[in-house]
């Protein structure tokens, strides 16, 4: 199978656009949520909202999809962000701004898992690290290119602009759906018999599995709390403006984005454990540095430098998770994989928020980056294990 194809290129055009809608607001919900009097927790409750409803749909849509198709699915989720983006420009309170969280949660538990899934489908085998990073080109180019354009206009016409521009973003990833994007046409047999309660069990029962869902949870706690803080951080310590903040959150994403073609080379030629685990422990490192940044420069950089360890863990850890997926059902997978990562959204996030009203940003990313150590040696030795008892079975099979 060709890597260019008109099933990924439109696939591909679909998740930037919608991403780059998502990067038009995501970066600057904290500061309208402060001006709103939100709190600390609130802050983290805001996104852990979000993490929590996307986390509990996605393994159901993942396994309907697998049954009935792709695309309709997605289409569903882009229809969600659509009307999310108008509910964002009549919010007046923290607590309406929550509901539309956990409104667009669920229409992310449509999106990501689909997407991510259909993707999949495309994949051929050994090239799987290659399309997952094809399709973190599109979600990194996406919200790369989200945040200048909306700081513009936060800036110039105000918060209600760029969640409008949300809106109108997300009409046109539905469009380009609905009319362009044909239906998955490598949906298995297996993928349709299979219901989500054995695919999930499957899931859980393995150790491969279990160790890169740990680590999955775990390079979420470095995420998004550097995503939460960065804008309170660049603001309160420093008097950045919105486009600023903007124009750091993009050069993070574009390097991430330019790094996800090798770096998925890399997953398919050289050890995708390996490739999935060490960049945690540089990301833990960044994070705890990262509350005593003493000037803007120093916060783009540790921030930019996360991102690049984001990028190098990303495809390989997902080219596992697909390899899994072909004999689970790859919507299921993806929808479990993605769940695991908003379990560590939804967590990060509320201590994060806890830690910050008590703590302090200091001590809030050093304790931080500790738990991300700890993930990462948590799910490593599985991951060995696993990749260690498949050679023995290879052997005595080959024997």
């Amino acid at each position: 199978m060709p890597i260019v194809n008109y099933r990924l290129v439109i696939l591909t055009i679909t998740i930037f656009v919608t991403l780059m809608g998502v990067g038009f607001v995501i970066p600057f919900l904290p500061i309208y949520a402060q001006d709103l009097g939100a709190s600390g927790f609130e802050l983290g409750a805001i996104t852990a909202g979000f993490s929590l409803t996307m986390g509990l749909v996605q393994p159901f849509i993942g396994s309907f999809s697998d049954k009935y198709g792709r695309k309709w699915f997605l289409v569903i989720g882009l229809i969600i962000f659509t009307i999310c983006g108008v509910f964002y420009a009549y919010t007046t309170s923290v607590s309406e701004l929550l509901i539309v969280r956990l409104i667009q949660g669920v229409g992310g538990g449509f999106v990501f898992p689909i997407s991510m899934a259909y993707m999949g489908d495309l994949a051929p085998e050994e090239k799987e690290g290659l399309y997952m990073g094809i399709f973190h080109v599109a979600v990194l180019g996406g919200v790369g290119a989200g945040p200048v354009l909306g700081g513009l206009l936060n800036d110039n016409f105000g918060m209600t602009a760029a969640f409008f521009a949300f809106a109108v973003i997300s009409a046109l990833a539905t469009f380009i759906a609905i009319f362009f994007l044909p239906e998955s046409e490598n949906l298995t047999q297996k993928d349709k018999e299979t219901s989500l309660f054995s695919g999930f069990k499957d899931i859980i029962s393995s150790g491969k599995m279990q160790g890169l869902l740990i680590l999955r949870f775990g390079v979420m706690l470095a995420v998004v709390p550097s995503f939460i803080f960065l804008p309170i951080l660049m603001t309160s310590a420093f008097d950045s403006s919105g486009t600023e903040i903007g124009i750091v959150i993009t050069f993070r994403t574009v390097i991430g984005a330019i790094l996800q073609l090798p770096c998925g080379w890399l997953a398919d030629r050289y050890s995708r454990i390996f490739l999935s685990s060490s960049p945690m422990f540089f990301m833990a490192i960044l994070l705890a540095v990262m509350g005593i940044a003493e000037s803007p420069l120093q916060v783009g950089i540790i921030f930019c430098l996360i991102g690049a360890g984001e990028a190098v863990f990303m495809p390989a850890s997902s080219a596992i998770a697909l390899e899994n997926g072909r004999g689970t059902g790859m919507g299921v997978t993806m929808g479990v994989m993605n769940t695991a990562m908003n379990l560590g959204m939804f967590i990060g996030s509320l201590l994060a928020g806890l830690m910050l009203d008590n703590v302090g940003l200091t001590l809030t990313f050093i304790i931080l980056g500790i738990l991300v150590v700890t993930s990462a040696l948590g799910g490593l030795p599985m991951l060995i294990k696993n990749q260690y008892e498949q050679k023995n079975t290879t052997k005595v099979k080959f024997i």
